[in-house]
């Protein structure tokens, strides 16, 4: 279902629909999962990234608001990461989820990943084009 929300916001963006109307089944289903997802568009946001990249297995791709809240294994290099936690407790965790990792951009560089993310999010409608930085090193 979430899949489903995730298709339903994103025909919405790419066709200048608000997708945030509270009488709609899949904003309905998002707060009925996370109720404050119903307080305003920014919280139904928070919760529908959370709930869509809390799926995702092996890694550190958790989307949200507080903290450090742009998941890691999006646009840092799988090598950077491993090198940044080598000598921290959670390494053999890191170690864990680069084993069992099925994104589709796993061991690629930061460089490629937010080439990647540049197509396939709304990036792609803005003046930005990160197709450049296949030039430089």
């Amino acid at each position: 279902m979430i899949a489903d929300v995730l298709k339903y916001v994103r025909y919405c963006i790419d066709n200048d629909i608000e997708y945030y109307d509270k009488n709609n089944v899949y904003v309905k289903y998002i707060i009925s999962l996370v109720p404050n997802a119903g307080i305003n568009k920014e919280h139904f946001d928070d919760a529908l990234l959370r709930q869509a990249t809390a799926s995702i297995k092996n890694g550190l791709f958790s989307i949200k608001k507080e903290g450090n809240g742009l998941g890691e294994c999006w646009i840092t290099s799988c090598e950077e990461i491993r090198d940044r936690k080598k000598n921290s407790k959670v390494y053999s965790t890191i170690l864990h989820f680069c084993k069992n990792c099925k994104f589709k951009l796993s061991n690629a560089y930061s460089k490629e990943k937010l080439i990647h993310i540049n197509k396939n999010s709304i990036l792609r409608f803005a003046d930005t084009d990160f197709e450049q930085l296949e030039n430089y090193t």
